[in-house]
């Protein structure tokens, strides 16, 4: 007779069933720790839509930096030539103190525009502009003289001399100085009693100068800007809070405090001459043009190379 072979398998799988069952009732499965448990959320009813995603806001765009072919920006610093410092001819009276002034401009190389048969670019003399590198900071905020004039001291701070930025500032203004020192002499504006430029140089002002506490410890190098104002009491000079979105808000003086930190354009706009103890004595008028402004406290951070608004 012939074996049934479908029907084995069967017997085997019934004669096994039994001992299965009674060795899943002896060792249950432990449960699961309640936080590990992942609940399957209900499904939603057929006539709803499932939500869309929403994504994340965009990062706020980069701050526009608008350049001006008629400013010295800090990567410029390092291309800055004092020989394309040109005075007026003559000294003039001036309305501040008695004194006289000699106008200062500058020869620009137009970078905007075409080159020439030459390869050269068109150049232009324009009032010489120069922007702070952006770690200066105000210490006093805006400061009002008793006749109404108003003023910014602007610091380079402690630890100038580790930023290579700073550095440049200072020996470009430095470099102005000079310049303004040999025009004297060449031009005689010194008189008889100084008509070596050893003696003019004893008779300037520094434009960036370092001062002296009462304990004599030095302070680090600063800038006297003026505030310009019009003939009443309304402020020229143009500030702006600092904001990671455009456009800035404009802000008046008044409320830059001390500590802010500014990224300034500077208008070194005359040299000053007045009669002195010996002789004359020369400095360089720094007006403030316009200023943008972190105020002290906060809570961000400057980050900009260039001035987002200029002329």
């Amino acid at each position: 007779m012939k074996r049934n072979h479908s029907e084995a398998p069967a017997k085997a799988t019934a004669a096994a069933a039994p001992p299965a069952k009674k060795a899943k009732e002896a060792e249950p499965a432990p449960a699961a720790p309640a936080a590990a448990v992942l609940v399957a959320p209900a499904p939603a009813p057929a006539d709803v839509a499932p939500q869309a995603v929403i994504p994340a806001p965009p990062p706020p765009p980069p701050q526009e930096v608008r350049r001006n072919d008629f400013v010295i920006y800090p990567d410029q610093y390092s291309s800055f030539d004092p020989a394309r410092i040109v005075f007026s001819k003559d000294p003039v009276p001036s309305r501040e103190g008695g004194g006289q002034m000699i106008y200062m401009s500058y020869i620009y190389e137009e970078a905007s525009a075409p080159a020439g048969p030459d390869g050269t670019k068109p150049t232009k003399t324009k009032p010489l502009l120069i922007q702070t590198p952006n770690s200066i900071y105000a210490p006093a905020g805006v400061h009002t003289w008793k006749d109404g004039k108003m003023s910014m001291l602007l610091s380079a701070g402690r630890d100038w001399e580790a930023n290579p930025v700073m550095v440049a500032f200072k020996a470009l203004m430095d470099s102005i100085g000079e310049r303004c020192a040999e025009a004297t002499v060449e031009k005689g504006w010194g008189g008889d009693v100084h008509p070596d430029l050893d003696s003019v140089r004893d008779q300037y002002t520094p434009i960036m100068f370092i001062s002296c506490g009462e304990k004599g410890e030095a302070y680090p190098p600063s800038i006297k800007a003026s505030v310009l104002t019009t003939g009443g009491s309304a402020c020229k000079t143009e500030f702006f809070e600092y904001s990671a979105r455009p456009p800035l808000p404009p802000m008046v003086a008044a409320d830059v405090v001390g500590g802010s930190s500014v990224t300034a354009i500077l208008h070194l706009a005359w040299v000053y001459r007045k009669k002195g103890k010996r002789g004359f004595d020369f400095s360089v008028r720094v007006n403030l043009f316009q200023a943008v402004v972190e105020l002290a406290n906060s809570g961000t951070a400057i980050q900009r190379d260039g001035c987002a608004v200029v002329i």
